[in-house]
């Protein structure tokens, strides 16, 4: 069972508990919708599609698809246009720094990963850069997903354009775990430090879209 499942089953096991209302309310989830999305992550990660064979490419249904028509589904209930470019500009944006840190942490060769798996730097960045640019829920969510599967584009495209004699995996076992991990994590910065932010203001902003509370 992989890092990824792990954390879709705990969260799973949070929204039947009903402690999730608040994230799910502006992601626009229900309960029900929701667990249906973990369902279908959890049993999507066994669905490779062939996209083609010279070279070879697959694409892995709960890797890249189902977080792609999340993300899809997200932007398009965002509250305005300049929400949604936002949340697309912090996705390219954590795209770019998480395939520029792993071209950094490769030239160190493998010694890094003894202090830590690439899987987790690479989420902890995205979630980071995530919150950071996307602010509210829905952004962050949007960044870190959408980065970490930009991030998988960049590769495979890399590879096609050198010729490399390789299986192009979208949304592979690894970039299945990172991609879960950095969501959780953008969510849960939005959530601790947005309510800290709020606290120190006061309460929102009337009219921000940035506050926790309100997105």
């Amino acid at each position: 069972m992989t890092l990824g499942i792990v954390i879709l089953i705990a969260a799973g096991v949070l929204i039947y508990l009903g402690l999730a209302h608040r994230v799910l309310d502006r992601l626009h989830l229900s309960d029900r919708g929701a667990l249906f999305v973990i369902g279908l992550l959890v049993v999507g990660t066994f669905i490779d599609l062939p996209l083609s064979r010279r070279p070879e490419i697959f694409i892995n249904v709960g890797g890249a698809l189902v977080p792609l028509g999340i993300i899809t589904y997200v932007l398009i209930k965002a509250n305005t246009a300049l929400e949604r470019a936002k949340a697309l500009i912090a996705s390219l944006v954590t795209g770019v720094a998480v395939y520029v840190t792993a071209g950094l942490l490769a030239g160190f060769g493998h010694g890094y990963r003894d202090v830590l798996e690439p899987m987790f730097i690479f989420a902890i960045l995205a979630g980071t850069i995530a919150y950071a640019t996307g602010r509210t829920r829905r952004g962050a969510f949007v960044a870190a997903v959408g980065g970490i599967l930009i991030y998988d584009i960049i590769i495979a495209l890399q590879a096609i354009g050198q010729g490399l004699q390789t299986t192009i995996h979208f949304g592979g076992a690894g970039v299945f775990d990172t991609t879960i991990l950095a969501g959780f994590l953008a969510l849960g910065f939005v959530e601790i430090f947005g309510e800290l932010l709020e606290r120190v203001q006061k309460g929102p902003d009337e009219g921000e879209e940035g506050g926790a509370g309100d997105n």
